[in-house]
């Protein structure tokens, strides 16, 4: 039976275990180390619950912790996020045959708390089947099977997807161990745990797509990143040609071994790429942007001045999410410009939005014939904040493959609410797309005719994010939304929802992006799926990187591109 690592790229088994480090207070013995917890040293399988363990009359095999002053902790790290099913417990089982009066075993844990997280910092208790958690004692056998808890049964996690499991052990005789007499002088050990994969969803790292997009030569990276398969097919796997669009761009170079950017590395707010069949290859990318009569680099879309008077002179193109409808691709960029006297890195402000509207023949994309129009896609409310759409776009046609179709597109937007953002929905129909007085909005009951009767349809979510599909065993047919809580946040979550209006489930934490941890003023910004770009049952993620200090993005080349991901369903098939 294999185990299962962050370095399996597409398929994660059911209730195969789980590949595991473990951390935790040392022992007194320098021969006994916690990764005996997890490690190979004394039981038969690594990889099965049916496997016995030894009573090795030292306890070299096993672990212990010996004059514990107070409560204490180990932590598992899966190094992933995998839904957790089952953990399998062989408590300490040391057994000295020269002194059999010594009753080790009662150095076993006994009862025990659990914790799940994804990030190691925000934790959530496990209350499930057989809480509180009594662990069964050791029998000192030479082939001891898993003791697990009183019942002989296994923790039952559930499904949930966690990347930590934290065990708190009571150091108290006779309720954190067996030994009520303290024969042992607080010791608390254990031999072995397994844990299992449940039926879920497991996110693993996608580094080929990562590095396709890691690039310090030219196109030296980028955010935002939507992807349109220029067919228009947007709900099935789907690697044809396919349209990636940028915000702000840095175009330059990054010095050998340093990774320090050159001097003459240059932002332009949006750039395009076009890669060949969908496929994540080097060979097959292409980057595209403009240059003024001076050869200077400029954005690939820039606003038509004689179109958006109305609006600042500087104003710049944010690209937002877009779709293929009959040869043409059409997007609900953000009209920005420059405002110094916000924060460091948010030194911006939106001024509306606009229509893109660009012709394709499934293959090449005629992007320097775009076309542009004002687009009253948005409204602003007396507090002065505003409702924008065009963050996430939804096809729900046949034409686009989708699974329940209904002939209209879903377009999707936000509001800012104190630190985090609303999410809103407005629909057309789409051979209406151009035309602004076919969207409607919804207010929560029905589809109204104005924007500002808007109701929100889910809270907290980020700027941009996706609406999809969702295949599989698991919630097959139903839409996913993926995002990045309280809009900056490291953590990417999901919502399962019954319809493009919702209702939509609570708010299932599943990756906390570490690249914040790294310290520089990092963060990590709006998580979305690629559906045309995924396989079957599973979903292709990617999420932003970026540093509010441009000091760090010049010195640190690395930070500024986006990172991928994979949501992989994890089902028992039986």
């Amino acid at each position: 039976m294999k185990g299962m690592g962050e370095n399996v790229r597409k398929k994660v088994l059911y209730d195969y275990v789980i590949n595991t480090k473990v951390t935790g207070p040392l022992s007194k013995n320098s021969l006994i180390w916690t990764k005996n917890i997890v490690g190979d040293y004394g039981i038969s399988d690594t990889d099965s619950p049916n496997a016995v363990h030894d009573n090795q009359k030292y306890g070299y095999s096993m672990w212990i912790k010996e004059e514990a002053p107070e409560d204490f902790e180990l932590v598992f790290d899966f190094e992933g996020s995998y839904p957790i099913g089952k953990m399998y417990i062989w408590n300490y089982n040391r057994y000295d045959s020269d002194e059999p009066q010594k009753d080790y075993i009662a150095c076993g844990l006994r009862e025990i708390k659990l914790f799940t997280s994804v990030n190691q910092y925000n934790w959530e208790e496990l209350k499930g089947k057989g809480y509180p958690y009594i662990l069964q004692k050791a029998t000192g056998e030479k082939d001891m099977a898993a003791t697990n808890l009183l019942s002989g049964e296994p923790v039952d996690f559930g499904g949930i997807t966690a990347r930590y499991v934290k065990l708190r052990i009571i150091a108290s005789p006779g309720i954190g161990n067996w030994d009520k007499d303290n024969k042992f002088n607080n010791s608390f050990g254990i031999s072995k745990i397994r844990f299992f994969t449940g039926e879920g969803y497991a996110v693993l790292k996608d580094d080929e797509w990562t590095e396709l997009f890691a690039r310090r030569d030219g196109w030296a990276g980028g955010d935002g990143i939507y992807s349109i398969p220029l067919d228009g097919k947007d709900n099935i796997p789907n690697h044809v040609h396919t349209m990636f669009t940028f915000g702000d761009t840095l175009i330059g170079n990054a010095e050998n071994y340093c990774g320090r950017r050159s001097e003459d590395t240059f932002m332009i707010n949006n750039s395009i790429c076009v890669l060949k069949n969908g496929e994540p290859k080097i060979d097959n990318i292409s980057f595209h942007w403009q240059k003024d009569a001076m050869g200077n680099n400029q954005s690939a879309l820039i606003p038509d001045r004689n179109i958006f008077s109305d609006y600042s002179k500087d104003t710049f193109f944010w690209v937002q999410d877009g779709v293929v409808v009959d040869n043409t691709y059409y997007s609900f960029p953000y009209i920005v410009r420059d405002e110094p006297s916000n924060p460091e890195g948010f030194g911006f402000a939106i001024e509306g939005v606009a229509m893109l509207s660009i012709k394709t023949d499934g293959e090449k994309l005629y992007w320097t014939d775009a076309k542009q129009q004002e687009f009253k896609l948005f409204h602003t409310y007396e507090d002065n904040s505003m409702l924008l759409f065009g963050g996430a776009v939804f096809n729900n046609t046949k034409e686009a493959g989708a699974l329940n179709p209904d002939g209209y597109i879903y377009i999707y937007g936000h509001r800012s609410v104190f630190f985090t953002k609303n999410l809103y929905v407005c629909r057309v129909k789409r051979t209406e797309i151009a035309d602004i007085s076919s969207y409607k909005f919804w207010n929560g009951q029905a589809w109204a005719d104005y924007i500002k009767d808007a109701e929100p349809i889910a809270e907290n979510v980020s700027c941009e994010l996706s609406i999809s599909y969702i295949t599989g065993k698991l919630n097959n047919g139903k839409l996913i939304m993926i995002f990045q809580e309280y809009a900056n946040s490291p953590m990417i979550s999901y919502r399962i929802g019954e319809s493009p209006v919702g209702p939509f489930s609570e708010i299932t934490k599943l990756y906390n992006c570490p690249e914040p941890e790294e310290g520089r003023s990092i963060y990590a910004y709006n998580a979305k799926a690629h559906p045309h770009l995924s396989g079957d049952d599973e979903l292709l993620i990617s999420y932003n990187v970026n540093a509010c200090n441009m000091d760090m993005n010049m010195a640190h080349s690395e930070i500024y591109s986006p990172r991928f991901l994979r949501l992989v369903e994890v089902c028992n098939d039986l």
